[in-house]
C-alpha cells in the first residue's frame, strides 16, 4: 500500500509528532510505500527516524494526493485539498486529534470529508460537535513495544524528567532533592533534547518517571511507575484508583485539584 502521514510540524518530539512518525516507521518497517509530510522538518527529527531509507520526507504537499491508499491528516492537513468527487473508492481518509484546547487540533474540515475521525482522549472527542463526536474512534497515544532488557542497577535512585514544559516547581523541587534521587531531564532547553521512547526508559533502568500525555504510554510499556505532574498539574503517582480519570483527560494533568 502507498500511505501519506501529514503533521503540521516535526520539529520539537511532540506527542502528536511522535504518534506520526512512529505509525510511519511501523508501517514502512512492514514494506509500505511510505511518504511522510510536514511544512516543517528539523535535523533532531529527521536523524531520529528508523528505517529512514524506506520513508519519503517531503516539505511541500504531494501532487497527486489521490494515490495513496491511506492518508493520515493530523491538524487537519490536506483533507481540504482532497476533492472527494476524484477520491479513490478504495481510499482511506484519516483525520487525528490529540488535543481538547487546541484550536489547531480541531476538526474543522472533518464533517463530510474523512472515513475515520480519532481522538486521543474522551475530553478530546467530548469538545467535538455531537455529529462529529458519534463518528469518533479513541486511538490513545499507543506506545511501540519495548523490546530492550533494563539497564544496570544504582545505588542511588534515578528519576527522570520529561517535559516540554516544565513547571518552575517542580524544578525547584529536584533541585532541592537532587542529595537524595539523581534526576535526569529530557525536552526543550535541556542537554537531552533527544527522542524519547519505552526502549530509552527501559536502558535507563529509571525508578520512576516525572511526565504527562504520550511519555505516560512510554513508562507504561516500560514497566516503570509514573507521577502525573506538569504545566496542567496531576494526579501525583499513578494508580488503580486514579487512571480512570486520568486516563479520560489523556493522562494530561488535568481533572486533579
Amino acid at each position: 500500500m502507498k500511505l501519506l502521514f501529514s503533521n503540521n510540524h516535526l520539529c520539537n518530539f511532540g506527542c502528536s509528532e511522535l504518534v506520526t512518525i512512529e505509525l510511519a516507521e511501523h508501517y514502512a518497517g512492514l514494506g509500505h510505500d511510505v511518504t511522510l509530510y510536514s511544512p516543517a522538518i528539523s535535523p533532531e527529527i529527521l536523524f531520529s527516524l528508523r528505517h529512514r531509507d524506506k520513508i519519503k520526507l517531503t516539505l511541500d504537499v504531494p501532487d497527486n494526493l489521490t494515490e495513496y491508499d491511506i492518508v493520515w491528516s493530523h491538524h487537519g492537513l490536506l483533507i481540504d485539498q482532497i476533492n472527494r468527487k476524484t477520491k479513490k473508492h478504495y481510499q482511506l481518509i484519516i483525520s487525528n486529534h490529540m488535543s481538547s484546547y487546541i484550536d489547531l487540533e480541531k476538526p474543522k474540515f472533518a464533517a463530510g470529508h474523512v472515513d475515520r475521525i480519532y481522538a486521543n482522549s474522551m475530553e478530546t472527542a467530548r469538545t467535538f460537535p455531537d455529529e462529529l463526536f458519534t463518528q469518533t474512534k479513541l486511538f490513545q497515544n499507543p506506545s511501540p513495544e519495548c523490546t530492550v532488557l533494563k539497564g544496570p542497577s544504582r545505588r542511588v535512585p534515578l528519576g527522570l524528567s520529561i517535559s516540554n514544559h516544565r513547571p518552575a516547581d517542580l524544578l525547584s523541587f529536584m533541585l532541592e532533592h537532587q542529595h537524595l534521587v539523581d534526576f535526569k531531564v529530557y525536552g526543550l532547553g535541556t542537554d537531552n533534547f533527544t527522542r524519547f521512547s519505552a526502549n530509552v526508559a527501559r536502558e535507563t533502568n529509571a525508578d520512576f518517571i516525572i511526565c504527562n500525555g504520550k511519555t505516560v504510554q512510554y513508562a507504561m510499556i516500560a514497566q516503570i511507575p509514573v507521577f502525573i505532574y506538569d504545566e496542567f498539574g496531576g494526579c501525583g503517582w499513578l494508580n488503580v484508583d486514579n487512571f480512570k480519570t486520568a486516563e479520560w483527560h489523556n493522562f494530561s494533568g488535568r481533572g486533579f485539584d
